[in-house]
């Protein structure tokens, strides 16, 4: 009889083996997400690698349709001028202004929405990073058994 209690109580338990599986299951899970989340972070420095010359081609695009702008400008000036008859001077100011207010307004949007896209992506990594920690932080403490 004391012999059978001896073997029952050196006996682990069924359930803390597979605690232990789990635990070691979700550990793996855990490595193979932040592992893709390196992946990730390496496929988007790829694309920006190869983004590069896109980039480069319409930065020098954005330039020749800026510097149409003027000429452009100049024209419609001119054709107002000719139409409605007021000084050249006049017309060349309202198209502008115009061309001006139309410009900032379009900046500020951009640049609001562009600050907004940057916040949201930060406040995604930041958090994620926390609950990959604190998953793993308890799976440790259960498999090791710490309060």
């Amino acid at each position: 009889m004391v012999d059978q209690a001896t073997r029952l109580e050196s006996r682990v338990s069924p359930l803390r083996g597979v605690t232990q599986g789990a635990s070691s299951v979700i550990g793996d899970a855990l490595d193979l997400v932040e592992l893709q989340t390196r992946l990730l972070r390496e496929d988007a420095n790829s694309c920006l690698q190869q983004a590069k010359p896109s980039v480069t081609g319409l930065i020098v695009a954005l330039g020749l349709l800026l510097s149409s702008l003027p000429v452009l400008g100049s024209g419609l000036a001119q054709l107002l001028s000719w139409s409605l008859e007021w000084p050249l001077w006049s017309c060349e100011l309202l198209v502008g202004g115009v061309f001006l207010i139309v410009g900032c307004v379009i900046a500020w949007l951009c640049v609001k929405k562009f600050k907004t896209a940057l916040s949201a992506f930060s406040t995604t990594q930041r958090e994620a990073a926390a609950n990959i920690a604190w998953l793993r932080q308890t799976i440790t403490r259960s498999v090791t058994g710490a309060p």
